[in-house]
């Protein structure tokens, strides 16, 4: 990217922390002061970071953004995913399809406060928790390359996606996005393009955990167990693997 365009995602990044940062103080500030009292002193603020307010559904809209969406809406994506926790759960949103159980989270088979049931909706209900709670799979089995194969599509679409960012990101902000590349590539088997990401990573600082992490998982795991499993040879012909 150009010098123009790196200038424009770091002013857009500074807006945005700014209101961040103006938000949380008015919230520390005013700690009795209802949504609506906290938006009236914001002078634009919360309409800047309104789109990111539920940030899974935005990323997962990002990975249909027309170019020009992803111009204007890109420094807010990158802001978020320089958070690790955000930035792990994009990753792995990303690879896999929306519409499977929350990961790490098993569901709750009863809830207090719930409506009275009978005791075969009852029954019903706790076998229709008990067989989604055994289709979750622990977040450390996905980043280590265990459980479902993630979609290709949606990987290959998120590539695009960071490594727009990551040219116009300054280092300190291409870290969270250089990693996420690493292990989608990793996850589409291609170990090389995983460690040139991660090499990356180091070079720009050594001990960023992220970058660490990913560096053991790659060694201890050169390609995802899924990696092995029989695919779809027209897949792999058409180069959507890797």
């Amino acid at each position: 990217a150009g010098a123009g365009q790196r200038r424009q995602m770091r002013d857009r990044l500074d807006a945005f922390d700014a209101a961040i940062g103006r938000i949380e103080f008015l919230c520390r500030r005013h700690p009795d002061a209802t949504d609506d009292q906290i938006d009236a002193m914001l002078a634009g603020e919360s309409e800047l970071i309104a789109p990111t307010l539920d940030f899974a559904k935005f990323a997962e809209g990002a990975l249909t953004w027309t170019p020009r969406m992803l111009d204007d809406l890109g420094a807010m994506l990158l802001y978020g995913i320089t958070r690790p926790a955000v930035r792990d759960d994009t990753m792995l949103q990303w690879a896999f399809t929306p519409d499977e159980p929350a990961l790490n989270e098993a569901p709750r088979l009863s809830g207090r406060g719930a409506p009275p049931r009978s005791r075969s909706r009852r029954r019903t209900r706790v076998r229709t928790r008990t067989r989604q709670a055994a289709a979750v799979v622990n977040i450390g089995d996905r980043m280590t390359g265990f459980g479902p194969r993630p979609d290709p599509d949606r990987m290959l679409r998120a590539i695009e996606i960071l490594l727009h960012l990551i040219a116009r990101a300054d280092d300190r902000d291409r870290l969270a996005p250089l990693c996420m590349v690493a292990w989608l590539n990793w996850g589409l088997g291609r170990a090389s393009h995983a460690a040139k990401y991660i090499g990356e990573v180091r070079a720009i600082d050594p001990g960023y955990g992220m970058g660490e992490v990913l560096t053991g998982v790659f060694t201890v795991y050169p390609l995802p167990e899924w990696a092995f499993a029989q695919v779809d040879t027209s897949v792999m012909e058409n180069g959507s693997t890797g």
